[in-house]
């Protein structure tokens, strides 16, 4: 239906300045080793990091059903505009975005 819809869409996050590792080692762990340590036990190592959190941008193609134009505004993580918004056509009822990390941003306000 019509109305207005938050996305949220990350990849890789945590706050800046933290230091992961395996539970039991020292040594810090790289972003891309995170992310296969994913299911494994980890520590902060008593270095947790602050804001703002580190995130990794998301490449996507949206796609909605739509019977109209779709707007689309990227937003701050306090929900303020980011730039100015876009409008998208619907073609056989389904309005097609790109996101990516060039929005510098998580949150799309889409409305419908």
């Amino acid at each position: 239906g019509r109305g207005r819809h938050l996305l949220a869409a990350t990849g890789y996050q945590q706050p800046t300045g933290a230091k992961m590792s395996l539970y039991g080692s020292t040594e810090p762990l790289s972003p891309a080793e995170s992310i296969k340590a994913i299911g494994s036990k980890i520590t902060t190592m008593r270095s947790m990091g602050d804001i703002p959190y580190v995130c990794e941008g998301v490449r996507a193609t949206i796609r909605v059903p739509a019977k109209g134009a779709v707007g689309v505004t990227p937003l701050d993580g306090d929900a303020r505009p980011l730039g100015e918004s876009f409008a998208v056509e619907s073609k056989g009822g389904i309005a097609e975005f790109d996101i990516s990390e060039k929005y510098r941003t998580v949150w799309y306000l889409v409305e419908r």
